[in-house]
């Protein structure tokens, strides 16, 4: 799942209009936007791989102790074995390591028949909590011919920024 983000001042949710405006939104969301990758074979390369975004904190219990968490969505057929799961944080970290950003994931939940995964982190102590999403119980209404950014990791591009126009129309409930 790569977020498609309509733009207004109280959801991080955008309807963009000019560059300034895409680059105002990348600034205040690319934290919440990660790199999930599976299954490390025995050659070192990874044999799937998506993007998911950072939807909720929480806390989680680990031996007997509680330990904050983020949980991230994604799309469940980018798990194909989730037991070796590793998310990276992008973290505006410019020093080519990827092991500075990258935890291991847990699967949490999610419907195969909805292609939905759920996964929780160790949430990163330099982890900005103001770039989750704001998500509400309600429904969202993309508009065709209506303009958003999307933000993700295609095909082994790392946090890659688009914008486009929605060419057909379809109604999404969120269950925040």
């Amino acid at each position: 799942i790569s977020p498609a983000y309509k733009y207004s001042d109280d959801t991080n949710v955008a309807t963009e209009t000019n560059s300034l405006d895409t680059i105002e939104l990348v600034d205040k969301v690319i934290d919440s936007v990660v790199k999930i990758t599976i299954n490390e074979d025995q050659y070192g390369r990874y044999t799937s791989q998506g993007s998911g975004v950072v939807f909720a904190e929480g806390k989680q219990k680990l031996d007997g102790k509680e330990n904050p968490v983020l949980f991230i969505m994604t799309c469940a057929h980018v798990l194909t074995n989730p037991h070796n799961v590793t998310v990276l944080f992008d973290n505006n970290n410019d020093d080519n390591n990827d092991n500075n950003n990258k935890v291991y994931a847990t699967l949490v939940g999610g419907s195969e028949n909805h292609d939905i995964a759920i996964l929780s982190v160790p949430k990163p102590a330099d982890f900005n909590v103001e770039s989750i999403p704001k998500l509400r119980k309600e429904t969202v209404e993309f508009k065709r011919g209506e303009v958003v950014v999307v933000i993700g990791t295609p095909v082994g591009l790392d946090f890659s920024v688009s914008k486009g126009i929605i060419s057909s129309e379809r109604t999404i409930t969120l269950d925040a």
